[in-house]
């Protein structure tokens, strides 16, 4: 896994994803999932995700709020 290659924890990882596999994939690895929705659609999985942005400029407003940023 990528975080033993960095040295890091899992739980110092954001990851990115605009579906529902990137949302799941980080939530079982037990890393910070966020959900990339540019359309505003309301897919049943966002809840899961851990937080939700419309585009890249909140993601990074998102990530220097994070406690590991």
């Amino acid at each position: 896994m990528v975080a033993s290659q960095l040295g890091v924890d899992v739980t110092e990882i954001a990851h990115i994803g605009d579906d529902w596999d990137h949302v799941e994939g980080a939530n079982a690895a037990g890393a910070t999932s966020i959900y990339l929705n540019r359309t505003g659609d309301n897919p049943g999985f966002r809840s899961d995700a851990d937080h939700e942005v419309r585009d890249l400029n909140e993601l990074v407003r998102l990530l220097g709020s994070l406690p590991f940023s």
